[in-house]
């Protein structure tokens, strides 16, 4: 364990605190923000996805034979995203019948704070950037 002076330096290098696990379990992580949807007149307050929410998303989203339906898929996180107000499952016919283009519109916000998609990867690009010696090739037979 480590003593008061360590965490004490620790905090003044600007390094996060470690929790006790009562502290770490009470934190509530999910962001939220408000998306504009002119195409509804209206405004929609959607989640970041939990990992158990994207785990269930994916489930829905995967036939018997583990194919997974990107459209089904698309649906499914607009669905889970948005909080306010909150849909059910049973509105899956409602939102494949919207415009693509307010749909897209909740769905990149969603897949944003999720951490989904094209922005995460940059943000993966950026935390592990290529080194020297990426780009080796691997014969075949290795």
């Amino acid at each position: 364990m480590a003593s008061a002076g360590a965490k004490d330096a620790a905090a003044a290098r600007g390094a996060l605190p470690v929790l006790d696990v009562a502290a770490l379990l009470a934190k509530r992580t999910l962001r939220e923000e408000w998306v504009d949807v002119p195409e509804w007149e209206c405004r929609v307050k959607v989640r970041e996805l939990s990992m158990g929410a994207y785990q269930s998303v994916n489930e829905k989203a995967t036939d018997p034979r583990g194919n997974l339906d990107e459209s089904k898929l698309q649906t499914f996180l607009c669905l889970a995203g948005i909080v306010e107000p909150e849909l059910a499952d049973d509105a899956y016919e409602w939102m494949r019948g919207q415009s693509m283009r307010a749909v897209n519109r909740v769905l990149e916000k969603v897949m944003a704070l999720s951490g989904i998609g094209i922005g995460a990867l940059e943000d993966i690009e950026a935390t592990f950037p290529e080194a020297p010696g990426d780009n080796v090739e691997v014969p075949p037979s290795a």
